[in-house]
């Protein structure tokens, strides 16, 4: 049909980056949303998306699976910006070997 009205079909590699000139659009359009979309999601936006999400996405597939009550598990908030105070979690000798004798009345029984 192209032929007919007297034109040339070139075709390109599709995702070809040097030969096809929509993938350097994507790529500033990539490279611009990496270094300046971040500062574009604020905290209050983020927290609609989260709702958004719930709201139209999660509860319609919980409903689906007939799992309405998910949301009674305990929800638990990690925050990675703040340092870990290791000590909390770091177990005394004696705590481990006190262990280890209880299992082993159990184990007599």
């Amino acid at each position: 049909m192209a032929r007919a009205e007297g034109h040339e079909v070139v075709r390109l590699s599709p995702y070809h980056c040097e030969q096809n000139p929509i993938e350097m659009a994507w790529s500033q359009v990539k490279h611009y949303a990496k270094n300046e979309g971040f500062h574009e999601v604020t905290p209050q936006r983020w927290s609609d998306l989260i709702k958004h999400t719930h709201e139209k996405v999660e509860d319609a597939y919980f409903a689906a699976d007939r799992l309405e009550n998910w949301r009674q598990v305990e929800e638990f908030i990690i925050h990675v910006d703040e340092e870990d105070d290791e000590d909390e979690f770091d177990m005394e000798e004696s705590d481990i070997s006190d262990s280890d004798s209880s299992d082993d009345s159990d184990v007599d029984s």
